[in-house]
């Protein structure tokens, strides 16, 4: 899309771009033509002679001579009269000086002697003067007498009147014939007494000077012979020589009147007009000494300079400035011209030209002012000229070219900080550079072996390959003046940043512009070296700063994205590099057709240097082809000898650049020149730079990075495919871990870039609970675009459950955003008319599906689906009336699909397929019956009950029952037949049911008999239950060891466990039997299951019926205040009974979970986080009582958990850590309790319990910090318990412990030393348990394991590292000390091994350690003893990498010291 309208379209945008290439005959009225053709105005005065002949003397002598009279004829000529005129008698002689007043000599003449008195009689009013046709002069229509005062000739001209035709020579013998007359007028009259006033100003002082008309005259005199060659050979060299004499004069003339401060104009346009025929005349061909005088050249500089110094004092004078602008243009235009036909000069001469054409050329002052259209039209001129001046001295001069470079580059501060149009020059449409850039290029592209190949093929064909040394040359020189612009801009920039940044800016941007263009094609070198140059500011050798490595890599974003889009624009079979053209030589004929074309282009808009360059660069190619045929073992004969045949086709003239007759399709020129880069040196650097925006990636250097991420995403908004290359891929899931927000940010965007992220939806989601806000609002954003563009069902769900965890964030807005994001993919699309539905059916099918699979992925989705579903979706309060009721409608048709596909996947043939879908479908069907909103209907109900009568086993019969027992309590008026039908079916399933799905049949059981107001049948069941279980209670309370493992028995328990949680028998009459009269059915049951649970019980009734009996308890919160039933489970924590203790902790688990869950719902879902929730307060002093077990539970129960937590069996753990998470989450105790056991826990080497493990302790280290740190200290000591549990002796390899506890706490830079010090404060506590030269086994153990994981922490700064290595070297020497003393004291009375090897074992893993820093961190003894900790504090330490063996030294010591010998050796070694 356009930014403005016209954009695309080659339209000049304005005025002087649309004049640029147009006649200014497009500004003339049609009215005037016919008068330009017919003028009603013309001088028709008789010719006297000829038309250079001098004037009468007498006309000139005004005292003794009348003026000629030109009317003949007498008329009387009638004057109108003023408007509001007010004649004055007074005014007579005051009108007549004022009349006078200004005018030449001759125009006073001639007004005095026509006698300019008007009379009265002659002045009319306007009323009285009628219109009267003017008639044209007789003499007008006389041919012969007419004369044509244009100043103008067309040298193009061959005919002279109507019927006469002249060849150019006898145009140029008339030209040269005029010239020489006139000059003879002007050498006479310069002699003269009395001048032409005509031709001469005299000037104040009585000097002369030639008028600017005269000199425009001769300007266009001597043009005219200039323009055709050979009309001057026989030219009068001694009339040429005092023109140049006079017009000298006129320049310093005007000097002079400048030097005394009388400035005047006109003297000022007649000095710059004297310059410029000063350079015409010396055009004029022929070597005579007499026309080379150094006055002639160098008066004419010296004015120029002076000019040039007087446009920058009349920089605020705008007029003034503009009028010196366009003549000094007038003045340099030819000396380009000059200098390619003389460059013979003065070397002084050529060094002030220089100096004062780069200086003009470079000049910012006048870009400042120039504001308008002429004025910046006038400076462009002038530099254009002043580049012209350059490129000619650069080409005629080689000797000069290092001065020329040298000047232009010792101004380029001066280039525009800001690229504004007006401050640049317009090359191409919509494209504009600097001077600088556009001069370097058209200088050096002067450097070509195209007119040396030409002569050669034209004069002397046998030395052709002579060429090929002369092409060598000059890349060699050119190649080193574009390598010297390359190091002093970058030099300079280095050295001062922000004086030279926009210098290196404007450069590259510059020539990123003109890269495209075949007539531009030196950009393409300078490209190249200024790239290197970039590339090897990244060199490991070579350190720069910050901002310049920015800067850097911000410009090769720009080149490397012109490198691609080149790379995407060229067809793959045209991007043909030397090596390809050199293998597939059918390729040459097209390759060298695209040169033709570039080379008919510059030649149709005439940029012949252009072309001979471009020709010089396509030569570097057949000789890059023909050295690899050299080199070739199996010669090619089509690629030998190209450069020869090359330079043969100059004698052919089938190579030369000329202008074509019709201009080349732009299309076809831009798609041959793209292909031709492929072969030249700058797309060489495209894989070069992209290994070092990859590399960079990987670096630590956050604003680096991010430069580095946009780099990438200009090359994806090319063209998205890069993004796929499996290098590319790789470094970004790489990078999408990097700490840094705003470089993962960054990342996020890039893979944003055409929907790349499609293919990172998994590593992108490592960041959707950042700790920045703006990643995870980044990271939802995203996946909901995912979530609509992909085809994945597993894309899909991945990210639907991403976006459902977001909706318990910490930030409101997060919250919001993931809410109304699932409202949009799940419930929105379903608003449509019921008419529509079939046609909706597949999206049904899909949101199902996603649901489903969402529901079951985790017990943490499952949870917060219910939690949105209910308060969310369900919450009235939180909607608009017509939005409510648009989710309620939605969810009616996500149920019926969803009951249907149920029922077809049960009446199916169960397949691999169909049984987890139908898990999954049967699940989410659970969680719409759990909902306040009834969404199951009758029909519904009726659907799936055949599924429920029915005999086949299945495990999914539970989820049936969920959803049964969940919509029988919210549904009514069912039939009283079928509601006895089911409870017949239920009753008589029962005792067939697992004891999972007899939790779901018991309260359908009872909501079905309440239902019919009939429990009578239950009541029944239950008594027949307690009658078959009660002989087993009087065994189980006479003598318990009689009790016998019987299947029988265990359904007995759960059956009667069930009857007791789920049915509320209303009254005594309808109690079940042996229930004692107003005795609470559960508590007769908890009577018989703590009978049941008595020691001498076997083992498998005792663990089924205290399960049976917790659970109980939880359904009747009242009995944990039971003394038999807490004193059963204390008995049960304290024995050695895992398997009991597991079941205690799932069924208090289920227990803590069913409060919460009651919490939730009174409460409104998450009120600590949403500020959206709605509270309700319904049962508030209940759900205090339930907290308030549930603490108090917790409190008499820690301890034990804890140490099941640090049990040796994995699955143990696992239980009771989950165990201890809710605990934590539910805040029912002191965290700093179990702070320890979780910090051991890290240690773990079971991965999945570690990573519980480290979630639990994050988020216990982001609410309670100090407690955290507190806490360290012992968590270690419980560690190196728990690794010797896990690993046995080998337990200190475990090394990964502290830099995990590392990653978690140092967060930041002043946890970093905080963590850092309480490792060392841990290791002094193990250091003071030492005594003297000995110490225990668990001091040693504890040192051990520590030492081993030293390593591989991580230091930001010397001090922190110095600090702990100081602590360990004085630890191990004074340890080595008390050994070596210890020794010595009892040597003679024998020492034992055993009393002395844990200090020996502790005191050489120290040293090992320190050895291993030291080595490590390169640090030298003075900086350990001696350096000051100031100055270690502002030394960081640089990240390291190694595999720490570290651990096998430590395994040798400990073999070493199983030796008997041990000490004796130990003393020796350290003597």
């Amino acid at each position: 899309m356009s930014n403005f309208p016209g954009e695309d379209i080659d339209i000049p945008k304005r005025l002087l771009e649309s004049l640029e290439k147009q006649p200014l005959n497009y500004l003339i009225p049609k009215s005037g033509l016919s008068d330009l053709i017919d003028p009603t105005i013309s001088v028709s005065v008789p010719l006297v002679g000829d038309v250079f002949s001098p004037p009468h003397t007498e006309m000139l002598d005004q005292s003794s001579q009348n003026i000629t009279e030109l009317d003949t004829n007498k008329r009387k000529y009638i004057f109108r009269r003023p408007r509001n005129w007010n004649s004055n008698e007074n005014n007579g002689t005051g009108l007549e000086l004022n009349l006078t007043a200004g005018l030449s000599p001759l125009a006073k003449q001639c007004l005095m002697a026509s006698n300019i008195e008007v009379h009265s009689e002659n002045i009319q009013d306007e009323s009285k003067i009628s219109p009267q046709k003017v008639e044209k002069n007789k003499s007008e229509l006389t041919e012969s007498s007419s004369t044509d005062l244009s100043i103008e000739n067309n040298t193009k001209k061959m005919k002279v009147g109507s019927n006469v035709t002249v060849n150019l020579a006898s145009l140029a013998q008339r030209y040269m014939e005029d010239l020489m007359a006139f000059l003879d007028e002007i050498e006479r009259d310069s002699t003269s007494e009395f001048r032409n006033v005509e031709y001469w100003l005299q000037l104040p002082s009585g000097h002369y000077v030639l008028m600017e008309k005269c000199l425009v005259k001769l300007q266009m005199a001597i043009s005219n012979i200039v323009s055709i060659r050979g009309s001057i050979e026989n030219i009068n060299v001694d009339k040429l020589v005092k023109l140049l004499d006079i017009l000298v004069g006129n320049i310093r003339m005007a000097e002079s009147y400048t030097t005394e401060n009388l400035e005047n104009q006109e003297l000022n346009c007649i000095a710059h007009a004297s310059v410029s025929l000063i350079f015409t005349t010396l055009l004029l061909e022929g070597n005579d000494k007499r026309l080379s005088l150094e006055r002639y050249i160098l008066t004419p500089l010296e004015f120029i300079g002076n000019s040039v110094r007087k446009i920058k004092k009349f920089l605020t004078d705008l007029p003034v400035l503009k009028m010196e602008l366009s003549l000094l243009h007038q003045s340099i235009s030819l000396l380009p011209s000059y200098i390619d036909q003389k460059p013979f000069l003065d070397k002084g001469l050529i060094t002030k030209l220089i100096y004062i054409f780069t200086d003009l050329l470079m000049d910012n002052e006048l870009d400042s002012v120039s504001n308008t259209v002429s004025l910046q039209y006038s400076r462009g001129n002038v530099k254009l000229e002043s580049t012209n001046i350059l490129v000619s001295l650069f080409s005629r001069l080689p000797d000069q070219r290092e001065l020329i470079l040298e000047e232009l580059l010792s101004s380029v501060e001066k280039l525009p900080v800001k690229r504004v149009q007006r401050r640049l020059r317009k090359v191409e449409n919509d494209v504009f550079v600097t001077d600088f850039t556009i001069t370097v290029i058209l200088l050096l592209e002067t450097v070509n072996t195209y007119d040396y190949a030409k002569t050669i093929a034209t004069t002397q064909p046998d030395v052709i390959p002579a060429v090929y040394e002369t092409y060598l040359e000059d890349t060699r020189v050119l190649n080193g003046f574009a390598n010297q612009l390359a190091e002093s801009i970058f030099d300079r920039f280095v050295r001062s940043t922000t004086n030279y940044r926009h210098v290196l800016e404007n450069y590259v941007q510059d020539l990123i512009a003109l890269l495209p263009f075949p007539q531009w094609c030196v950009s393409q070198d300078l490209l190249y070296f200024i790239t290197r140059k970039l590339l090897f500011a990244y060199d490991p050798s070579s350190s720069q700063t910050a901002n310049v490595e920015s800067t850097c890599l911000h410009l090769l974003g720009s080149i490397g994205l012109a490198m691609f889009e080149i790379k995407c624009s060229t067809n793959p079979e045209d991007a043909n590099n030397l090596v390809r053209l050199f293998n597939t030589p059918s390729n040459l004929p097209v390759f060298f057709n695209y040169f033709d074309n570039c080379f008919e282009f510059v030649g149709a808009i005439e940029r012949l240097s252009a072309g001979k360059y471009l020709w010089h660069k396509k030569f570097g190619i057949l000789a890059g082809l023909d050295e690899y045929s050299n080199n070739s073992e199996d010669c090619k004969e089509d690629t030998l000898k190209l450069t020869i045949n090359e330079v043969k086709k100059f004698g052919e003239e089938s190579t030369n650049i000329k202008k074509p007759t019709n201009i080349p399709d732009l299309k076809v020129v831009k798609k041959s020149y793209l292909s031709i880069l492929h072969a030249f040196d700058l797309l060489n650097m495209y894989e070069p730079y992209l290994k070092l925006i990859l590399s960079i990636l990987g670096k630590n250097k956050v604003k680096l990075k991010s430069t580095a991420i946009k780099c990438l995403s200009l090359l994806a908004n090319a063209d998205q495919r890069i993004l796929n290359s499996p290098m590319v891929k790789n470094t970004i899931s790489k990078t999408l871990e990097d700490p840094s927000a705003s470089v993962k940010d960054a990342v996020l965007d890039l893979i944003s870039i055409g929907s790349s992220y499609l293919e990172y939806y998994q590593q992108l989601n490592m960041n959707y609970d950042d700790e920045s806000v703006l990643i995870r609002k980044h990271v939802l954003k995203i996946n909901g675009n995912i979530y609509d563009k992909t085809n994945s069902l597993d894309a899909q769900v991945f990210v639907a459950s991403r976006i459902l965890l977001k909706i318990e964030d910490e930030e409101d807005n997060i919250i919001e955003i993931a809410r109304n994001m699932l409202l949009e993919k799940w419930i929105l699309p379903l608003k449509a008319d019921s008419k529509v539905l079939e046609q909706q059916s597949s999206k049904c099918k899909n949101i199902l599906s996603v649901m489903s699979s969402v529901v079951t992925m985790n017990s943490k989705c499952s949870q917060l689906f219910e939690w949105y579903l209910n308060f969310f979706l369900l919450n009235k309060q939180l909607h608009s009336p017509d939005l409510y009721d648009c989710i309620l409608h939605s969810l009616n048709k996500l149920t019926d699909p969803l009951v249907q596909s149920i029922v077809e996947l049960q009446s199916s043939d169960p397949t691999e397929l169909s049984i987890p879908l139908k898990q999954k479908l049967l699940v989410l069907l659970s969680k719409f019956t759990d909902c306040s909103s009834s969404f199951i209907t009758k029909n519904h109900i009726i659907a799936l009950y055949p599924y429920i009568v029915s005999d086949e086993k299945s495990n999914l019969q539970f989820y049936i029952l969920h959803v049964f027992k969940n919509t029988m309590q919210n549904l009514f008026n069912f039939k009283p037949k079928f509601l006895f039908d089911l409870e017949t079916t239920l009753l008589s399933r029962l005792p067939r049911m697992s004891a999972k799905e007899i939790g779901e049949a018991m309260p359908l059981i009872w909501c079905v008999a309440t239902n019919r107001k009939d429990i009578s049948r239950v009541t029944k069941a239950c008594s027949s239950c307690f009658q078959h279980l009660n002989p087993y209670i009087n065994v189980a309370n006479k003598n318990p060891s009689d009790i016998t493992v019987e299947s029988k028995l265990q359904r007995l328990i759960y059956l009667s466990a069930a009857f007791a949680r789920f049915c509320k028998f209303p009254s005594k009459e309808s109690s079940p039997v042996y229930v004692q009269m107003d005795e609470p059915v559960h508590e007769y049951v908890a009577k018989c299951l703590l009978l049941l649970s008595r020691h001498g019980i076997p083992h498998i009734i005792r663990r089924i019926s205290i399960k049976a009996l917790t659970q109980l308890c939880g359904d009747h919160p009242k009995l944990f205040n039971s003394k038999h039933i807490l004193n059963l489970l204390d008995d049960e924590f304290k024995s050695g009974h895992l398997d009991i203790k597991l079941v205690i902790l799932e069924s208090l688990y289920d227990f803590f979970m069913i409060e919460e869950s009651k919490l939730i719902k009174q409460t409104g879902f998450n009120v600590s986080v949403s500020s959206n929730a709605v509270p309700k307060s319904q049962s508030k002093k209940e759900t205090i009582s339930g907290d308030g077990i549930c603490a108090a539970l917790v409190t008499r129960f820690l301890k034990h958990i804890l140490k099941i937590c640090l049990s040796e069996d994995i699955k143990s753990s696992l239980v009771a850590v989950r165990s201890l998470k809710l605990i934590l989450q539910y805040g029912y105790t002191n965290p700093s309790h179990c702070i320890p056991t979780v910090i051991a826990l890290v240690g773990s080497t079971n991965q999945y319990l570690r990573n519980i493990a480290i979630e639990v302790l994050t988020e216990l280290f982001e609410k309670y910090e100090t407690m955290v740190f507190a806490g360290v200290s012992q968590g270690v000591k419980i560690a190196v318990d728990y690794c010797k549990t896990l690993e046995g002796p080998n337990f200190y390899k475990n090394d990964s412990f502290l830099i995990v506890l590392q990653k978690i706490m140092a967060n930041n830079k002043q946890n970093f030393t905080k963590f850092l010090k309480s490792v060392t404060r841990v290791l002094q506590i193990y250091f003071n348990q030492i005594v003297e030269s000995s110490c225990d086994l668990e001091t040693r153990d504890g040192i051990l394991f520590l030492v081993n994981n030293l390593p591989l922490l991580k230091f930001p700064t010397q001090y922190e590292l110095v600090s702990l290595v100081r602590l360990i070297e004085l630890e191990s020497n004074q340890l080595k000390e008390a050994i070596k003393d210890e020794f010595e004291q009892n040597k003679d009375n024998g020492i034992s091994v055993q009393s002395m090897k844990n200090g020996v074992v502790a005191e050489m893993s120290l040293f090992e350690v320190k050895n291993l820093f030291i080595h490590l961190y390169g640090l030298k003894s003075d900086v350990i003893s001696e350096t000051e900790d100031s100055t270690l504090k502002n030394k960081p330490l640089p990240s390291i990498a190694f595999q720490s063996h570290l651990g096998e030294r430590i395994n040798l010591i400990i073999a070493q010291c199983e030796k008997e010998d041990m000490i004796q050796r130990y003393i020796n070694s350290q003597n």
